[in-house]
C-alpha cells in the first residue's frame, strides 16, 4: 500500500530518507547509550528493487564512526552481505519497469545529513572546530608546484597532449616561449 503512495507522490521520496535518517540516528543514540553523538551519512530514495519492481527504498552511506560536539569519536561494529537474487523477465516489461523510476526534472536524489550536512558543517566552521574555507585563490604556480617531480609531471601531460590533440602545452600561446 505505501509503495504505490510513493509510486504516485514522488515528492515524499526525501521523507522517506528523513525517516530513514531518523531511525539510524535512534539506533546509534541507543547502542551507544548516548543522545550526544552525531553519524554522517549520505541517503539516497531508490525506487526499483532488484527485479527492477516498483520497490521504494533508501541506499545509505554511513560514517563507521558517530561523534560528539567535542570531536570524540564512537565506532560501530561491521554489517555483513545479503544474498543475491536473479529475475529473467520479457524485455518489454522490463522497460517498463526501468522507465517508472526516472525521476522528474530537478528532484533532489542526494540528500546529506548529519556530519554531512551543509548546516552541520557550517556550525562546525563558526565553532572553529572545522577549517576556514579560504576565500583567497592560489595562484596556478605556487612555489610548490616548482619542485622536480611536478615539472615531470607536467612534461608527460604535455606529451599526452602533444600526441592526442597536436598541441604543445608548454608553449606560451602569447610570446611562444616555453612556461
Amino acid at each position: 500500500m505505501l509503495r504505490l503512495h510513493f509510486l504516485h507522490h514522488r515528492r515524499l521520496l526525501p521523507r522517506l530518507c528523513r525517516c530513514a535518517w531518523k531511525s539510524l540516528t535512534l539506533f546509534l543514540h541507543e547502542s551507544f547509550d548516548r543522545i550526544d553523538i552525531f553519524p554522517g551519512g549520505i541517503l539516497v530514495p531508490q525506487t526499483f528493487g532488484g527485479m527492477a519492481n516498483w520497490n521504494p527504498h533508501v541506499h545509505a552511506l554511513i560514517t563507521d564512526a558517530c561523534w560528539d560536539r567535542k570531536g570524540n569519536q564512537f565506532a560501530m561494529s561491521k554489517i555483513s552481505d545479503g544474498d543475491l537474487k536473479v529475475d529473467v523477465s520479457d524485455p518489454l516489461e522490463w522497460i517498463a519497469r526501468i522507465t517508472s523510476h526516472i525521476p522528474r526534472k530537478g528532484a533532489k536524489q542526494i540528500i546529506y545529513y548529519g556530519a554531512y550536512s551543509q548546516a552541520w558543517r557550517g556550525r562546525e566552521r563558526r565553532q572553529g572546530i572545522l577549517p576556514k574555507v579560504s576565500t583567497e585563490e592560489e595562484p596556478a604556480s605556487s612555489v610548490k608546484d616548482r619542485s622536480s617531480s611536478s615539472r615531470r609531471r607536467r612534461q608527460q601531460w604535455a606529451v599526452l597532449l602533444k600526441k592526442v590533440w597536436n598541441i604543445d602545452a608548454l608553449k606560451c600561446p602569447k610570446f611562444g616561449g616555453e612556461r
